[in-house]
Parts: structure tokens; C-alpha cells; sequence
């Protein structure tokens, strides 16, 4: 099956919101991914197309002459890396929003490829990951909360030091 015939465009403005309130994104240099896994609803054929595709760049990206560059390369850059997730399997049944960034009409083709392929692959391939561990690498925060509950004797000493107010540690 051709990707032509396999993707088709998100159109309304409804649409891209739903996506959007879905909470699934992947945050990368190149453009904001997000995903929604989709069913076709109630009224679904069988020649429904596999997943539908929604692209947006919005006056933060520049004047019209750079959204519509970004708008190009990410249309060709999803065309080239959902060609290879409907052959893998993976592209299937999901509603992708592409939102393009400052950088993705300078950013090099492999770069911005390597980005698609990246968040497409850890969205549509990922199980229930919500969209702080989707698209992100854990920050200081997420370690301190991991380390609290350690139970390590340093971790101990420390939270003991913390609860006396002193500084032993």
C-alpha cells in the first residue's frame, strides 16, 4: 500500500484539539509530535486510511515564506518516515499532529529525520507512557523523587539531617 493512499490529512480545527488533549507529544529540535491512537469511531470502513496527518506552524516560526518551508520538509519528512512505520506496522491507527519549530526549516534533512523517526517511533510503539515520559529525558526533579524513597544509608542520614535542621550530611 502507497502512503498516499494509506495517510490522510486532519482538516478541522476539532481534530488537531483532540489530538492535542490526548497528552501524548514528543518534544524535539525539529518539531513537536504528538499522537492520539484513533479507531476511525462509529461510522469506520475498511477503505478508511490507516492514520491521518495534521501539520501547523504557527507565526512563531517566522513570516509565511518560513512556515511554509517548515510546513514542506515536515510533510516530506512524515511522507518518508510513515512510509517505513506502515511497512513496520506501527504507523497504523493513530492521528499525528506535527508541529513545526524555529528550527526546522534551517535543520539538516538527516537530523530532522532522525527527529520524526524518534518521537513517531517512541509514541506510536509505546504503551501507556504519559507525556512527561514520552518526550523527555528524566529531569533533577524526577531523580530527587526516585532517591527519597532509596533506601540507601546515605539517603537516610540525609533525610534525618533534613528533619533536624542540621547539616551532618
Amino acid at each position: 500500500m502507497t502512503v498516499a493512499g494509506a495517510v490522510a490529512g486532519l482538516k478541522i480545527r476539532r481534530e488537531f484539539l483532540d489530538v492535542a488533549a490526548s497528552g501524548r507529544k514528543f518534544v524535539t529540535p525539529g518539531a513537536v509530535v504528538q499522537v492520539r491512537a484513533w479507531t476511525g469511531g462509529a461510522g469506520a470502513s475498511t477503505t478508511e486510511p490507516r492514520c491521518r496527518l495534521g501539520l501547523t506552524a504557527s507565526r512563531k516560526v517566522g513570516n509565511a515564506v518560513r512556515r511554509n518551508r517548515s510546513r514542506r520538509r515536515l510533510r516530506e519528512a512524515a511522507r518518508v518516515v510513515l512510509a517505513e512505520g506502515i511497512a513496520q506496522g506501527w504507523a497504523a491507527g493513530h492521528d499525528i499532529v506535527l508541529i513545526a519549530r524555529a528550527d526546522t526549516a534551517a535543520r539538516g534533512w538527516p537530523l530532522l529525520l532522525d527527529d520524526l523517526r524518534r518521537a513517531l517511533g517512541a509514541l506510536c510503539r509505546g504503551s501507556s507512557k504519559d507525556k512527561r515520559e514520552a518526550g523527555r529525558d528524566p529531569g533533577p526533579r524526577d531523580a530527587e523523587r526516585k532517591s527519597a524513597g532509596s533506601s540507601s544509608p546515605g539517603a537516610a542520614a540525609t533525610r534525618a539531617a533534613r528533619q533536624r535542621g542540621g547539616s551532618d550530611a
